[in-house]
């Protein structure tokens, strides 16, 4: 069982920062450029390009600026960071190291798939998403066992249920 990774990307705005400061260039330069990418979600480099004519002009008539924007194109939309999803586990009949690669924290305190939500089948259940490499109720049922088991959170939830007390179902 496993936490499913995300890719965080270079975003236009982002790679131009990061760029700007590995090519050593001041803090007010590269801000002064980044914040003429316009701030619509998911713009691209080239399209800044195209819209704004301030960011154009310095382009066009800036050695630096426009050395700092040509390596920010190539490397716009790569992968820039790792972060673990939100409500998706991965569960598997067998170690899932079988299946595909594992990240491991630094701290050996959780492992995440290297294959991010895209790769595997989604079983949604209540209010997180279960990827699975095989439809079995019994290993979902040893899967949830293990959980509660090791989070305190899911055995509270657990305790509750088994009482009288009344939890709200939510939607999916």
């Amino acid at each position: 069982m496993s936490q499913i990774v995300t890719f965080g990307t270079m975003a236009a705005k982002a790679v131009v920062r990061d760029v700007g400061r590995v090519l050593g260039h001041g803090y007010g330069m590269v801000d002064g450029i980044a914040k003429l990418v316009p701030n619509d979600l998911g713009i691209k480099l080239k399209d800044a390009l195209e819209q704004e004519e301030m960011l154009q002009e310095r382009y066009d008539n800036e050695e630096d600026v426009r050395m700092l924007i040509d390596l920010a194109l190539k490397l716009e939309g790569t992968v820039r960071n790792t972060g673990k999803h939100a409500g998706g586990v991965v569960i598997g009949p067998k170690p899932l190291d079988h299946f595909c690669p594992i990240l491991c924290e630094p701290d050996g305190s959780s492992v995440v798939t290297q294959l991010d939500k895209t790769m595997w089948k989604p079983q949604a259940w209540s209010n997180s998403t279960f990827w699975a490499c095989e439809r079995s109720p019994s290993l979902i049922g040893r899967c949830t066992l293990s959980m509660m088991a090791n989070n305190p959170a899911m055995t509270a939830l657990s305790t509750l249920r088994a009482s009288r007390w009344t939890i709200p179902k939510h939607s999916t």
